[in-house]
């Protein structure tokens, strides 16, 4: 993440944040600036979350169907 600082124009990248209340506020605790003020985060482009494919049969669905054939097939021999 990376916060800016509106005194300086200073950016400061952080890799692992702390996240407190703070008079009151909710802010990242390493981005207090060295004129004493919290930076704003700077806001990305997001570019959505990332899609996992599973290929395992249990993940799919034709694996799902699969197994669920086979217990179907398991009750009716009982």
């Amino acid at each position: 993440m990376k916060f800016k600082c509106k005194c300086k124009n200073i950016i400061k990248e952080i890799k692992k944040a702390t996240i407190k209340v703070i008079d009151g506020k909710v802010r990242t605790a390493e981005s207090l600036c060295e004129c004493g003020e919290y930076m704003e985060e700077v806001e990305e482009e997001f570019t959505g979350f990332p899609t996992i494919h599973r290929k395992e049969p249990i993940h799919s669905m034709s694996g799902l169907v699969a197994k669920a054939n086979e217990s179907i097939k398991r009750n009716d021999k009982k």
